[in-house]
């Protein structure tokens, strides 16, 4: 059987901190890369744009799994009281159909989640931010 050429949502896995979170409903993200015009000397001219870091923002829609205590007990985000001690996480998409990495952001935090329950399955909406995000392509050596 042959390989789809398109990445399909229905394809995607969501491993947490390297551990198995959830299946994927749709993801949105944005990486970031802010940069600043520099210009020269006596020259209203831009010389060159210099790169002032990266950010990755993102909306995760995943299926809720049954009695797996949701983004509190992936590691996402600290209970209430343990909230000043929270951890940074990594998020991880597995495209099932190559076993490869789709997209993986670094040096994440959780800024909402939101849960619906209907006739259907359960689905939440979990936004985050996060300081580096990469895919399966690896830069030249």
């Amino acid at each position: 059987m042959s390989v789809p050429r398109l990445i399909v949502g229905a394809h995607l896995v969501c491993y947490v901190n390297s551990r198995l979170f959830a299946e994927i409903a749709g993801i949105q993200y944005t990486s970031d890369t802010p940069r600043i015009a520099r210009k020269g000397i006596d020259t209203l001219q831009v010389v060159e744009y210099v790169p002032t870091g990266g950010a990755v923002t993102g909306t995760l829609i995943v299926y809720r799994r049954r009695q797996a205590g949701g983004i509190e007990a992936a590691g996402m985000v600290a209970t209430y009281p343990d909230l000043a001690r929270e951890k940074y996480f990594t998020v991880t998409l597995i495209d099932r159909a190559t076993d490869t990495v789709a997209f993986q952001a670094e040096g994440c935090v959780v800024t909402a989640q939101s849960w619906t329950a209907g006739k259907e399955h359960m689905k939440g909406q979990v936004s985050f931010l996060g300081k580096l995000a990469s895919n399966e392509t690896q830069p030249d050596q």
